[in-house]
């Protein structure tokens, strides 16, 4: 009986070895999840470039500039006591964003933040904090959470088709400029953000 349980635990073994091969290191004793290939089919790697400006345009030939402040990866702690995943490392991408020529004087109370993990390296995470309207210090933010795989739709912009959009703070009126409020941003996990729609009847597009 011994001699056909080592065979099955080994294949076992072998197959989390295959499944886990492109996402998985060990740090010491400890699994450390880290993105594979395929998770960045899903991760907005268009925000990679620090510094780099994103226009975006409404119906009335109006602008708003998105500029990128931050893009890094760090490694994490998760999992452990009164956690329902074993205790491990995973790596997390954070993205800063903020409105170019805003006049808020507290950074903070103008940044958008969209964090992406690999939690237990089972599934990706991806996180949006926006600020509230109309005094985004005071009223705080805004947070919307989003776990692979992901409920997407489609969107033609321009004559360019996103296919990997969702719709995130639908109804939350969160403040994205000194001047709008927004009830809809229109997020694709490959292109980041392309469009925002505010209180006032306005639809706000990426400039491509």
């Amino acid at each position: 009986m011994k001699n056909l349980i080592k065979p099955f635990m080994f294949f076992i073994s072998l197959i989390e070895i295959t499944l886990f091969s492109c996402s998985i290191d060990l740090d010491g004793d400890t699994p450390y999840y880290k993105f594979s290939k395929d998770d960045f089919n899903n991760i907005p790697t268009v925000y990679d470039n620090v510094g780099e400006i994103f226009i975006f345009k409404n119906q009335l030939n109006k602008e708003i500039k998105l500029e990128v402040l931050d893009y890094f990866i760090t490694k994490e702690t998760g999992g452990g006591i009164g956690s329902s995943e074993p205790f491990h490392y995973y790596q997390l991408l954070t993205i800063e964003l903020k409105v170019v020529g805003s006049d808020v004087s507290n950074l903070n109370c103008d940044l958008k933040t969209i964090r992406v993990s690999n939690w237990g390296g089972y599934y990706i995470v991806t996180r949006f904090n926006f600020s509230n309207a109309p005094d985004p210090c005071i009223n705080g933010g805004s947070s919307e959470k989003l776990e692979f795989p992901y409920n997407v739709h489609e969107m033609n912009i321009n004559n360019v088709n996103y296919d990997k959009v969702v719709t995130i703070f639908e109804n939350y009126r969160i403040y994205f400029h000194p001047d709008h409020s927004f009830d809809k941003v229109f997020f694709d996990f490959k292109k980041g953000i392309i469009g925002f729609d505010d209180l006032e009847n306005n639809e706000w597009r990426i400039v491509n």
